[in-house]
Formats: C-alpha cells, sequence, structure tokens
C-alpha cells in the first residue's frame, strides 16, 4: 500500500479516488461541486502537509487513512449510522488538521499554542 512507502503523491492520488468515488455517486451536484473545488485549493498544501505530518502519531494523515478504511467496512456491513458517524468525525479532524498546519506555517509555535489550550480545557 501506498501509506506503507510513504509515498505522499500517491496516498494524496489514492485519497483523491477514495472521495471521488462517493462523490460521483452522491448525486448531489452541489455538493460535488463544492468539494471539488475545496479539494483543488487543498491540493496546494496536501502533499507537503502529508510528508510533514505523516510520523505525527496524534492525528493527521495516519488516521484518515484508518478513517477510510473504518468507513469501507461499516458501509460493507450496511451500518450507515456508523459510517456517518466516522464521517463526519473524520471531516472534523480533517478540518482541524487543516487550520492547525496553516498556522503553523504562519506561526512555528502555534501548534504547540493549541496543544497546550486542549491540555487546559480538559
Amino acid at each position: 500500500a501506498a501509506h506503507a512507502s510513504h509515498d505522499f503523491k500517491q496516498i494524496n492520488l489514492r485519497n483523491g479516488e477514495f472521495h471521488g468515488f462517493f462523490l460521483e455517486r452522491s448525486g448531489n451536484t452541489l455538493l460535488r461541486s463544492t468539494l471539488y473545488q475545496f479539494t483543488e485549493k487543498l491540493q496546494m498544501v496536501r502533499v507537503p502537509m502529508l510528508r510533514e505530518r505523516w510520523s505525527n502519531p496524534t492525528r493527521p494523515a495516519r488516521a484518515a487513512v484508518e478513517d477510510h478504511r473504518r468507513i469501507i467496512e461499516a458501509i460493507e456491513a450496511h451500518d450507515y449510522e456508523k459510517a456517518e458517524e466516522i464521517l463526519s468525525d473524520h471531516i472534523n479532524q480533517v478540518n482541524l488538521s487543516v487550520c492547525a498546519y496553516y498556522e503553523m506555517k504562519k506561526d512555528p509555535n502555534a501548534e504547540q499554542e493549541r496543544k497546550n489550550r486542549r491540555v487546559t480545557q480538559k
């Protein structure tokens, strides 16, 4: 698998195929159009972000791959509520990850400050 070899361009390609598979079958042209526009913008940072964050065990890239596997398993088991739950969490986590990546690029100390805020909020 691409994720085992750390081939980030292949991981990115497979990620696009995964999302495209579901978007094409959704029948929702507005959702499809919106997500394709978002994906185009995200492509500019996805490979560098994967490369930098792959070894980070806290969440980002590896967990997203695992989310995709779990979504497929839930769908295959016809457990659509579980698939929706995993998908919702996946979207939220990707959003947080992308925002944190941009913050870190603007301010290298922002990532640690964000982690510190999360610890103190618990």
